[in-house]
């Protein structure tokens, strides 16, 4: 849409996969993210999109989210938590170690330093130093979490 949500045009992915997640850093940059490790980035403002490859990543990423136009974060399936430091250009791993069979569905930063990640059974990460520690919570009902928003 470029007239606030009056109407939609319908643009092409290049990808079969499903997505779940985007996310614009500006106005023409933007990224897309979906199963089996698909991201997606545009720089013009959508109309064409190309593959972003993650080294060895083959999990679903149900959320992409970007503090700045540098520092973004991926979440998903398997404990798939990823950081870039260059605008998307590179990706690292940066899930706490024993996490690898949880299941994030979202993530949201108030700061640099400051951040949330939300998963199944009730499990979700926060971070007070920009992801270099986490630390893990549960709540006592298990429910799964699927959006956060501080």
């Amino acid at each position: 849409t470029i007239d606030k949500g009056e109407t939609f045009s319908t643009l092409t992915s290049g990808t079969t996969e499903t997505l779940n997640s985007v996310f614009f850093v500006t106005n023409l940059k933007g990224f897309c993210a979906g199963n089996n490790g698909i991201l997606l980035e545009t720089t013009n403002g959508g109309i064409s999109w190309f593959n972003v490859p993650i080294l060895n990543l083959t999990s679903h990423i149900k959320a992409v989210y970007f503090i700045n136009e540098s520092v973004g974060y991926l979440v998903g399936t398997n404990g798939c938590l990823y950081k870039t430091l260059n605008g998307g250009s590179n990706w690292y791993n940066n899930a706490p170690s024993g996490s690898s069979t949880d299941n994030y569905n979202a993530v949201y930063f108030t700061s640099l330093d400051n951040g949330i990640v939300v998963g199944n059974t009730g499990k979700f990460l926060k971070t007070m130093d920009g992801g270099n520690n986490w630390t893990t919570y549960t709540l006592s009902n298990s429910v799964d979490l699927s959006d956060v928003f501080l």
